[in-house]
């Protein structure tokens, strides 16, 4: 298990990465927020969401791309590739394919959900294209991409894997708890990604289980639980 120090010099050398991954959970939570009030315009976020997390994953595993803009160029060249020119570097399919080379995992239901969520974006102008049809049930496919896009970050990190990126609500809340702090903003963050999430509800107890231990080994007797 990583110290404290050894966790923050990692994210001091990937200083790239965790931001695009911390920018991805404040679009996933406008994302869930806004499909579970049938505000049709947070689709968009969705899209948003899994493009900087695939994003932070090619940053954290290619050492060739190192800014959020060589991995910008990395997705629109592939694109190309693909023959795909339209947004080119925002296309969330040729992200896939980019992170699945380095190793993330890809379960046949990935690519499809993925192929749903990046036509999200089309929707962000009237008659730009993009599903005719919306349902806020489809936060379920949401859900199981980004957490199953996450879930490869286990082999990143295992202690970022628990306390940043899409974890960042969770971890704080468990936080708070250790502590007995109550601070509204942690549960308001917390409620918005385990309302309803299906997927958060599979690997509770592991991710529980996992960020209890965290806090034990940090912040046990005798150790300060710092802000």
């Amino acid at each position: 298990m990583s110290t404290q120090k050894e966790l923050h010099e990692f994210l001091r050398q990937n200083k790239d990465a965790w931001e695009l991954a911390w920018k991805s959970n404040e679009d996933y939570l406008l994302a869930r927020f806004g499909m579970l009030n049938g505000l049709w315009s947070s689709f968009e976020m969705a899209t948003q969401s899994v493009e900087k997390l695939l994003k932070a994953y090619l940053l954290f595993k290619d050492p060739a791309i190192n800014t959020a803009d060589d991995a910008f160029k990395a997705v629109r060249d592939k694109s190309k590739a693909l023959g795909r020119n339209r947004e080119a570097g925002h296309n969330v399919g040729a992200a896939l394919k980019l992170a699945v080379d380095l190793g993330l995992s890809c379960s046949a239901q990935l690519s499809p959900r993925l192929n749903r969520i990046n036509a999200y974006y089309e929707r962000r102008y009237p008659n730009n294209g993009g599903p005719d049809t919306l349902s806020s049930s489809e936060h379920h496919d949401v859900d199981e991409a980004i957490f199953e896009i996450w879930d490869a970050f286990k082999n990143v990190n295992a202690e970022y894997y628990l306390t940043s990126g899409i974890m960042t609500p969770i971890y704080s809340a468990h936080v708070d708890e250790h502590s007995g702090r109550q601070n509204q903003l942690t549960k308001q963050s917390f409620a918005i990604i385990v309302t309803n999430n299906k997927s958060y509800e599979s690997r509770r107890d592991e991710i529980s289980n996992g960020i209890s231990l965290l806090l034990s080994d940090w912040y046990g007797p005798g150790k300060e639980l710092r802000p």
